[in-house]
């Protein structure tokens, strides 16, 4: 498993762990995650994802050296503890406010999986207040209109239009277009979709265009765009050209062609539903509950 997915996994992780009535992010969540990360190393002192979740927990209590420490002893835990260290400790000698607040918007998609959107919110506004990163407004952005807070979307949005660089002018069309598909306005969305891949033909924006015509309908467009998702799949890597993981991005894509090969009454949707189930742990969220039940109509 690579770091990218070890993150995520921790952070789902301690997600889950948070207390129920705990409606926003502070440092209780970290110390509950420090807490349970030591118990798990009590009784398995080689188990790489409690060491990730651990050192991931003490940075957001602002205990750098106690990661450190952390990062150093995973290091000597064979190789995938080595692997795992080395992206941890690149992570402390790099840009620590950009790199955290990435870290934040990670969590804050996180929270929403767990259907927790105030500490999604409240995880998003944490990384805008500490970096103004294209990536992090974005992905903030995205978090926002989820989670039912679109005026702050479309102030990011408005503040990426200011820029004169084709692709913060194609992210700003990526969010107002997402803003119209939440509101149901679908042909509007496709319309900013379409617009902001005139600026940059990224993946992102061929996959929400792709999302946008299957809730249109319109699935022989919606085949296309997903067939080019997955013909370009390395972009889903790290969708912002950053070297930072978003491959979680990637497993939806098999949700909707399923969505889009059952709409065109083709026997691939069953194998395409359950490509994406094969991507999930546990139970999976609400995509994978949707899926469930479309298999079963069958």
């Amino acid at each position: 498993m690579g770091m990218g997915s070890i993150t995520w996994a921790c952070l789902l992780l301690a997600v889950h762990q948070a207390p129920p009535q705990e409606n926003f992010l502070n440092s209780r969540d970290f110390e509950i995650g420090i807490r349970e990360q030591k118990t798990v190393l009590s009784m398995n002192p080689n188990f790489v994802l409690a060491y990730v979740g651990l050192a991931l927990s003490q940075l957001g209590m602002g205990q750098p050296a106690e990661a450190l420490a952390t990062w150093n002893k995973l290091a000597t835990i064979g190789p995938a503890g080595a692997s795992a260290a080395a992206s941890g400790l690149a992570d402390l000698a790099a840009k620590n406010t950009d790199e955290g607040a990435r870290k934040l918007t990670t969590l804050a998609e996180a929270h929403l999986e767990a259907g927790q959107a105030p500490k999604a919110i409240a995880a998003a506004d944490r990384a805008l207040s500490l970096s103004q990163d294209v990536a992090v407004a974005v992905s903030a952005g995205r978090v926002f209109i989820e989670a039912g807070e679109e005026a702050k979307a479309l102030a990011i949005a408005a503040k990426l239009e200011e820029h004169l660089e084709p692709d913060p002018q194609m992210y700003a069309l990526v969010l107002r277009g997402e803003a119209e598909m939440k509101r149901r306005n679908l042909r509007d969305a496709i319309s900013r979709f379409k617009e902001a891949r005139k600026l940059a033909d990224s993946w992102l924006v061929r996959f929400d265009l792709a999302r946008a015509y299957v809730e249109a309908g319109s699935f022989t467009e919606a085949d296309t765009e997903l067939d080019a998702c997955i013909k370009r799949r390395g972009e889903a890597t790290a969708v912002y050209l950053d070297e930072v993981p978003t491959f979680r991005m990637y497993p939806p894509v098999y949700y909707y062609l399923g969505r889009s090969r059952q709409g065109l009454k083709s026997p691939d949707a069953a194998d395409a539903y359950k490509t994406f189930l094969g991507f999930q742990t546990g139970e999976g969220g609400p995509l994978a509950a949707d899926v469930r039940k479309r298999l079963a109509q069958k």
